[in-house]
């Protein structure tokens, strides 16, 4: 399989040169294989089965979450209700916030 793997490799770098400075193996194609299961929306413990793994623990050497994916569970997660105000919720500490997120005014001096 690493004989094959490495063959195409070489005959795609010729096409995405890119590829010469990346290591090309059959572990890389089974991660990027588990990386766009997942990125389409594809559960964990599926990807593990279709990986052939016994234990999804080995399936998470392959595929770990990146900041698109992060940034789209965030997307989908709701704020938690607030049934009554935090301190720092309060009315004067928000404008106190504020003021300090302004930049500062100078003072004119007269002599």
């Amino acid at each position: 399989m690493r004989h094959l793997t490495g063959k195409y490799a070489t005959a795609a770098k010729s096409q995405c040169p890119s590829l010469a400075t990346k290591p090309v193996s059959p572990h890389t194609i089974r991660h990027t294989t588990a990386m766009h299961l997942l990125r389409a929306g594809n559960d964990v413990n599926m990807v593990s089965y279709w990986l052939g793994h016994a234990d999804i623990k080995t399936t998470h050497i392959y595929a770990e979450i990146d900041m698109e994916m992060k940034q789209r569970m965030l997307q989908k997660a709701e704020a938690p209700a607030v049934k009554k105000p935090l301190p720092w919720q309060k009315p004067n500490i928000l404008h106190w916030q504020k003021a300090l997120a302004k930049p500062p005014q100078l003072c004119a001096v007269k002599y």
